[in-house]
């Protein structure tokens, strides 16, 4: 039987990875974030503009950081193969990316 999602599972996945908010840092959750999408089996079109969304909220909700804070980033892959990708940290306002798996 042939995998639901190509490149992975089919079954729902999470993954979470705790970063300090510092730009350097920010960008291995934005990295993650495209080869998470693209381990999930969206186009290399669609995990570049994930990680370019991912970038642009984590950007925003570590404006407002408190001083050694961290970014929490949590990546799901639903049953139909959409991604949901949350981002926190102290003092920062959370972001949510959702991306729906086209067909």
């Amino acid at each position: 039987m042939a995998d639901a999602h190509p490149g992975g599972a089919d079954v729902p996945l999470t993954l979470r990875l705790s970063v300090p908010v510092t730009a350097g840092f920010r960008a291995i959750g934005t990295a993650l974030a495209g080869k998470f999408a693209r381990a999930s089996g969206f186009s290399e079109e669609d995990a570049t503009r994930i990680e370019r969304d991912v970038a642009r909220a984590a950007d925003r909700t570590a404006g407002a950081a408190r001083d050694g804070a961290n970014l929490d980033i949590e990546l799901t892959r639903g049953d139909a193969g959409d991604l949901e990708i949350s981002i926190r940290c102290a003092g920062g306002e959370p972001a949510m990316v959702r991306v729906a798996r086209s067909s």
